[in-house]
């Protein structure tokens, strides 16, 4: 496990980072929250996801990652070129259409069993969709979708 959350790396750094420790075949572990990444480090990790990083469990929360960094990242989960099983997105700012494209990619992915999206604004319409992906996808079985405006509509759909 590398634990570096907290720790101001900002963008580029935090992805030569990711990048390296995604080569380490040992590697299973990789915490980086609350260190200013942004969405074009979350190009660069979603990258080395689709090329089959060994990672098993990958924490980004606190990060501003945001719609289009947290898309593709949803976007390297329907390869299933990873072993990813936890991630967590939590306080990323992806909201709604984030919410969407992982939904979408839970169609596809048959790896992941933790997501977490805590307190990222996600509404019922974004609820929908997970719920959705959810349904359909025999890995997933925790979903922290806490702190998120999705109204009863959200949470009926989610049970």
């Amino acid at each position: 496990m590398l634990a570096l959350s907290k720790c101001s790396l900002g963008g580029a750094l935090a992805s030569s980072i990711f990048n390296a420790a995604s080569n380490l075949r040992n590697m299973r572990v990789l915490a980086m929250d609350d260190n200013d990444i942004g969405p074009d480090a979350g190009a660069s990790i979603a990258e080395a996801i689709s090329s089959g990083c060994p990672l098993r469990s990958i924490s980004l929360s606190w990060n501003h990652l945001g719609a289009v960094g947290v898309r593709l990242l949803a976007k390297s989960l329907e390869d299933n070129m990873t072993p990813l099983e936890d991630l967590d997105l939590s306080h990323t700012n992806c909201g709604t259409e984030g919410a969407e494209a992982l939904g979408q990619a839970l169609l596809e992915n048959t790896t992941l069993v933790s997501l977490g999206l805590r307190s990222n604004s996600i509404t019922a319409r974004g609820a929908v969709v997970l719920a959705d992906g959810m349904a359909r996808n025999a890995s997933l079985l925790r979903l922290d979708i806490s702190e998120n405006p999705i109204g009863r509509h959200g949470a009926r759909v989610l049970v």
